[in-house]
C-alpha cells in the first residue's frame, strides 16, 4: 500500500510561520535584549522577506506584544481563570510543609517536564525580560492596554481581594518576575529540574505575599 502524505493546509502553514517568528523574537530579545527587535532583525534571523515580517506582525510594539500573547494563550490551554486566582490565592496559607492544592497544581501546570526544553526556556526568559522592561509601555504602543488589562483580570484583581494595596501588588509582582527569571536561568544551566521549579516558586512566593499581608 502506497504511503500516504498529509500536506498542511496554508492555515497550518501559516501557523507554522507565525509560530517561527514569534520563536525569533524571543531569540532576540534573550541575546540581543528588547531594543534589537525589529522586522529587519526579525527576518534576517529568521532568513525570510522582511515583507514576510510585516504580514504577520505590522508594527514593531505587534512583533513584542506576540510574545506575551503566546505565554497568556499557552497558559490558558493549562488552567482556566477560576484556576489561576485560586493558585493566587491559596499563597497566602502556604505553611512549611503544606501546600494548597490549587496552588501545587497552579505551579505544577507552569513548570511540566516540557518546559525544559531550551527553545521553551528561551522563549519564557524573553517574555520575563520584556515584562520586566522599563521601556515596556512605550515598546508596546497600542498593546499596552491589553497587557494591563491582562495583569489585572490574573494578578491584580486576586491580590487585591487579600487586602493588598497598590504599591504591595506591584511589589508582589516585580518579585514574582524576578523568581521567574531566576529560576528560568537556573533551568538554563541545568541547576534544578521542574519539581525543584515548582516547588521554589511556590516557597519564595509565598513568603513574600504572606510578608506583605502581614503588614497590611
Amino acid at each position: 500500500m502506497a504511503e500516504a502524505f498529509r500536506i498542511d493546509s496554508p492555515a497550518e502553514q501559516a501557523e507554522r510561520r507565525r509560530k517561527q517568528l514569534v520563536a525569533v523574537v524571543a531569540h532576540l530579545v534573550v541575546t540581543r535584549g528588547v531594543a534589537a527587535v525589529s522586522h529587519a532583525s526579525v527576518a534576517k534571523v529568521a532568513g525570510c522577506a522582511r515583507s514576510l515580517v510585516y504580514r504577520y506582525f505590522p508594527r514593531q510594539e505587534d512583533l513584542l506584544y506576540s510574545l506575551l500573547r503566546a505565554f497568556s494563550e499557552d497558559l490558558g490551554r493549562r488552567m482556566s481563570l477560576a484556576d489561576e486566582t485560586a493558585g493566587v490565592l491559596g499563597l497566602a496559607d502556604v505553611r512549611p510543609g503544606s501546600i494548597p492544592l490549587p496552588t501545587q497544581q497552579l505551579f505544577n501546570r507552569l513548570w511540566q517536564p516540557e518546559d525544559w526544553e531550551r527553545s521553551q526556556l528561551e522563549f519564557r526568559l524573553a517574555c520575563v525580560i520584556l515584562m520586566r522592561d522599563s521601556n515596556l509601555r512605550h515598546a508596546l504602543g497600542a498593546h499596552d492596554q491589553e497587557l494591563r488589562d491582562s495583569v489585572a483580570r490574573h494578578l491584580e484583581h486576586p491580590l487585591r481581594t487579600l487586602g493588598l494595596r497598590p504599591i504591595e501588588i506591584a511589589i508582589f509582582i516585580d518579585s514574582m518576575l524576578s523568581v521567574m527569571d531566576h529560576v528560568i536561568r537556573a533551568a538554563w544551566a541545568g541547576e534544578i529540574v521542574h519539581e525543584e521549579a515548582a516547588q521554589l516558586s511556590a516557597a519564595v512566593n509565598s513568603r513574600v505575599l504572606q510578608a506583605l499581608l502581614d503588614r497590611s
